[in-house]
Formats: structure tokens, sequence, C-alpha cells
């Protein structure tokens, strides 16, 4: 008499599924990681541009020895500098003592983002461009402690 073991798979082996899972994961926190940081770079990227676009009551000219003019202002781009890392910095500090409802965190990040470029954007005083870029850089930080920590439900490769 032989003995024959059949083995039945109803689904697929655990390594074929978690490789798939694998690479839709990843390719989903680097999309979402680009999204995140995208007004986060953006701000620091225009700071100057920012700065700039109220050139009309403090703007000076100054020549140096060669001759060529430089365009002063008298806040620097370093508020802007300042206006978008603090703001995340204190966001990532206070988010974990928070309810952690994804969901909610998400929106609030996609709102801030939304309301800080708008604010930028439509800004007829410097302190709009600076709350703008402030209400962006909270939303950076809203966004990254969000996702860091609901990494922790998926792939450990992610």
């Amino acid at each position: 008499m032989s003995t024959t073991n059949h083995q039945v798979l109803a689904a697929p082996s655990y390594s074929a599924r978690s490789g798939r899972s694998l690479w839709r994961d990843l390719s989903a926190y680097w999309i979402l990681g680009l999204c995140n940081n995208y007004g986060y770079v953006v701000m620091l990227s225009a700071a100057h541009d920012i700065i700039g676009q109220f050139h009309y009551d403090d703007l000076s000219d100054h020549d140096d020895a060669i001759g060529k003019g430089r365009h002063c202002h008298i806040v620097s781009t370093g508020a802007i500098l300042l206006a978008d890392i603090l703001p995340s910095l204190f966001v990532k500090i206070i988010m974990p003592f928070f309810p952690f409802w994804v969901h909610f965190r998400i929106a609030l990040a996609v709102c801030f983002s939304a309301a800080g470029f708008l604010l930028v954007g439509f800004a007829s005083f410097k302190w709009m461009a600076l709350l703008g870029v402030v209400v962006t850089s909270a939303s950076s930080g809203i966004g990254e402690t969000t996702f860091l920590g609901y990494s922790s439900n998926f792939n450990k490769q992610v």
C-alpha cells in the first residue's frame, strides 16, 4: 500500500503574498512621503520669493564694490526658514500625546496644507505669508507623525 501526501493550498504562500504587499506598501509610503513633504520643501525653496513678493515697502538697493546691485529685505529669508522648521518640530513633539485617529489626522494634514498654500499664494501682508508657512509646516509634522505611527501596522521592511 502506497501512501501519498497531498498538500492543498487555498491561498498563495505567505512569501508570495508578502512580496506583493511589500512592494505595494513601499510604493504607497513613498508616494505619501512625497505628498507630505511637498509643502515643507516648497516653502523652504521659495523662501526668497515669499519674502520678495512684499518688495514694495522694504526693498532697498545696495551697490557693492563691483557695481552690481543686490536687493535686501528687512525681513530675511531666515524668518521663512524658522517658520517652516519650528512648527513642524513642535507638532512632532506633542502629537504622540493625542489620540491616534488616522483618518482625522490625515484630513487635518490635507486641510492645513491646502490652507497654507492658499494663505501664502494670496497673502496681502507679510504676516499672512508667514502664517501660511507655519500652517504648512504644521501639516507636514502632523502627516509625518501619523504615517510613522501607522507604519507599525505594516510589513517591518517598510
